[in-house]
């Protein structure tokens, strides 16, 4: 089984395939995905405040900014 987890930014098409939700497949996915918002989203590489928030109801990342 495998499932893709993509960027909860409306019109926003970004989406990375897991195999499952161990820990190893989730940091690669959580480090795909900053720098997706580095690229496309204006997080700056120094932002170390932001976090990531996964909702598993619709398999999707936010990028919270405090």
């Amino acid at each position: 089984m495998s499932i893709v987890i993509r960027c909860g930014t409306p019109d926003c098409d970004w989406g990375h395939r897991v195999q499952d939700l161990d820990e190893e497949q989730l940091d690669l996915c959580y480090s795909e995905f900053r720098k997706h918002c580095i690229k496309f989203h204006g997080l700056e590489e120094w932002e170390t405040d932001a976090y990531t928030q996964l909702n598993l109801e619709h398999w999707t990342l936010m990028l919270l900014r405090t």
